[in-house]
């Protein structure tokens, strides 16, 4: 049986993870998005956020969605690519004071075959 966590927004922060407002600024800061791309990130947050913009983009048979869909999956891969590089630098991926081995972070996380993040805002 495959197990998968999904974590909410503010689970990695404790480790220098970014919250969904940082996600979404990241992604609005990024230069190779362009105006249209912002907007429509702008339309959707608070209401299917970065996700729903992807899907639309990808879904949309107009070649400069097409440009655009790129771009932006690009700077979400990269957001979680830094993500990936930031927990790769953890030395103690625990929470303060350490817990006996069967209850700590490490020992939780590695039950798991795929560890999902949301970024939706509530």
């Amino acid at each position: 049986m495959t197990h998968i966590l999904l974590t909410g927004a503010g689970f990695s922060h404790n480790w220098g993870g970014p919250l969904a407002a940082d996600v979404f600024n990241g992604l609005l800061s990024d230069k190779d998005l362009d105006g249209l791309t912002r907007d429509l990130l702008f339309a959707a947050h608070g209401s299917g956020g970065f996700e729903r913009v992807l899907a639309d983009l990808q879904l949309s048979a107009d070649p400069e969605d097409k440009k655009r869909y790129n771009a932006l999956i690009t700077a979400v891969v990269g957001l979680f690519n830094g993500l990936n590089n930031t927990f790769m630098q953890i030395r103690n991926f625990e929470f303060e004071g350490m817990p006996e081995i069967p209850y700590s972070v490490h020992n939780f996380l590695t039950r798991f075959h795929a560890i999902l993040r949301s970024t939706k805002m509530l």
